[in-house]
């Protein structure tokens, strides 16, 4: 393994929650007085929450709703779980990479609240050195790679960045460091490919063990 440190992305690249993000945000948007169809939310899930709620809720619903979210990932309901997959070979490829030295990082846009909640759920939590979620730092992926680079004292060419997404793969060449794109049925890449075309990545991978080939 040439790289000392793998950072992942969650959402679509650890564990398949596009449904249980379609429900709840639904579910606030509706509580705050808007009438989007579970179809418009769908289209809209992966901007980020501001811009879904400026889209869609009336004029000042914003505040409201974020903080109704937040409370939300604070008591995930059971029915909720049944809204989120983890995806195959997650726990044997962490467990492989932990045997060869390698130092893991979680870097994602999903608040703090439910990464917490769900990497206890899932049993994740012992595999990170570190987990930076939205709410932890004001800093964008960019720069929370960088910063765990930094941390590590690894040069550049030693990280490994592995998301489901073009702005993944963006965000790690904006610092230096070398992306993999994951596509399968999970990723979020996927859900928008008629519409974009593949980034220049160092690595395109079916799913997330063909990591330990690199």
């Amino acid at each position: 393994m040439k790289y000392r440190v793998i950072a992942f992305d969650y959402d679509g690249t650890l564990v398949d929650t596009f449904r249980f993000h379609v429900n709840t945000i639904g579910r606030i948007v509706r509580e705050c007085g808007a009438c989007a169809s579970k179809e418009e939310i769908a289209r809209l899930v992966g901007i980020p929450l501001d811009a879904i709620f400026e889209q869609t809720l009336p004029k000042g619903k914003n505040e409201e709703a974020l903080l109704k979210l937040k409370k939300l990932y604070k008591n995930i309901l059971p029915s909720d779980w049944q809204n989120m997959k983890l995806i195959e070979y997650v726990k044997e490829t962490l467990d492989e990479l932990k045997m060869q030295g390698v130092r893991i990082a979680l870097i994602t846009n999903s608040h703090r609240d439910l990464i917490s909640a769900s990497l206890a759920y899932f049993q994740l939590d012992s595999y990170f050195d570190w987990v930076l979620a939205a709410g932890d730092v004001m800093l964008s992926k960019e720069e929370r790679l960088g910063r765990i680079q930094q941390e590590a004292k690894v040069e550049k060419q030693e990280v490994l960045y592995v998301g489901d997404t073009a702005g993944d793969i963006i965000a790690a060449h904006h610092v230096g460091i070398d992306g993999a794109l994951i596509i399968n049925d999970y990723s979020w890449f996927f859900r928008q490919k008629e519409e974009m075309s593949i980034p220049n990545t160092e690595y395109v991978l079916k799913n997330i063990s063909e990591i330990l080939n690199i």
